[in-house]
């Protein structure tokens, strides 16, 4: 009778070799989940130590960010509401904030995972400015510039945004800050100073040299590259730049003036850009500043949409309340009876964000990565 044949051993896998090909699988399928759903990463970072370990690693936050284009999503938006007076963040996402309302708070600014505050005295004078990081839900309270001044607003970034060297991954979870305030006299003359977190001071004062500037705070302003620009107070009046680089002022002059319902923007290229509702119809124009032949900086209209049988009530007509742009990708937010819908200002497109009707004059969006387990 033969013998029967030797029995084979099958090789298995080292199990760290079966463990990193299992993560790496993870870490594909998870970098594919939508950023502005961060639900389901809360809900894969519950499951094991691993997949925890695996969303905090910069590596994957990258990958993350880079499969979806590279702009943070707009997790919700912040407005003022009066009835009664709080700053109230409202979620277009999963993201839900710790802390949604702040009492007699005043919402001014939001950028870099940050959102600018400010509160007031009994007399409805500046008091204090606050940073609220609604991610970590941590709020860091710092006084006004001592300077006098009627007409004002401030800006928040990253430090390290306004060096030009952030790629956002981490600085937007408790990194340093900086505040930018400009303000102006009651004869118009503009002033602006800078406050660091990591300083914990606010800069000297440096001046304008143009008169009747007068910045308002009912209007976030736009960062350009490294420049500031803030609305005006009345639509006659001129915009106010601030180069953070080399720390001047100057101003530009709007294009036809700035309806009441407008919103100074980002634009594609680089440029500043400006969204407005014009005429009865009624029209959303974008403009933009554009070099002509001699290098001369001109406002041109790019883009207009006619919002004539678009959501339009004699109750409430729509209104421009705010911007989300980020990386060339962007979307005006209209206030209308319906709620807050953003026009994707690429293709005409609209989506409700929200179903919240509002009585604010603006909203500020906040946009950042949110990874639950870095919180």
């Amino acid at each position: 009778m033969a013998a029967p044949p030797p029995q084979r051993h099958r090789l298995s896998s080292p199990p760290v070799l079966e463990r990193l090909h299992d993560d790496l699988i993870a870490a594909e399928i998870l970098a594919r989940v939508p950023p502005d759903d961060p639900a389901l990463l809360l809900r894969a970072a519950a499951t094991c130590r691993s997949l925890r370990g695996l969303l905090a690693d910069r590596a994957f936050l990258r990958r993350h960010r880079d499969l979806h284009g590279g702009a943070a999503p707009m997790l919700g938006f912040v407005f003022n509401d009066n009835n009664p007076d709080a700053a109230r963040f409202v979620p277009t996402s999963s993201f839900r904030p710790r802390t949604p309302d702040h009492a007699d708070l005043v919402a001014l600014d939001a950028r870099h995972g940050r959102v600018l505050l400010y509160r007031s005295d009994e007399l409805s004078f500046p008091k204090a400015l606050v940073v609220w990081n609604p991610i970590t839900d941590q709020q860091r309270e710092l006084p006004f510039p001592k300077v006098d001044f009627i007409y004002w607003n401030a800006a928040v970034l990253c430090a390290a945004a306004a060096r030009g060297s952030c790629d956002h991954l981490g600085c937007c979870n408790g990194g340093p800050f900086l505040i930018a305030f400009v303000g102006s006299t009651c004869e118009g003359i503009a002033f602006a100073s800078t406050y660091s977190s990591e300083a914990a001071a606010w800069s000297d004062t440096i001046n304008g040299v143009e008169p009747n500037i007068f910045p308002q705070n009912e209007k976030p302003a736009a960062l350009v590259g490294n420049k500031l620009y803030f609305a005006p107070f009345q639509s006659k009046d001129r915009i106010l730049e601030f180069d953070l680089d080399h720390r001047q002022l100057s101003s530009i002059k709007p294009p036809h003036g700035l309806p009441s319902s407008s919103v100074l923007m980002p634009a594609d290229g680089g440029r500043l850009g400006f969204t407005g509702i014009y005429g009865i119809g009624p029209h959303l124009i974008l403009w933009t500043r554009k070099a002509g032949s001699d290098g001369t900086l001109a406002w041109e209209p790019r883009i207009g949409f006619d919002l004539t049988g678009r959501f339009y009530s004699s109750q409430l007509p729509p209104a421009v309340v705010g911007y989300a742009y980020a990386e060339s990708l962007g979307a005006i937010l209209l206030r209308t009876d319906a709620g807050v819908l953003a026009i994707d200002f690429r293709t005409g497109r609209n989506r409700r964000v929200s179903r919240r009707i509002l009585n604010s004059r603006f909203v500020i969006p906040y946009m950042s990565f949110y990874t639950p387990v870095l919180s």
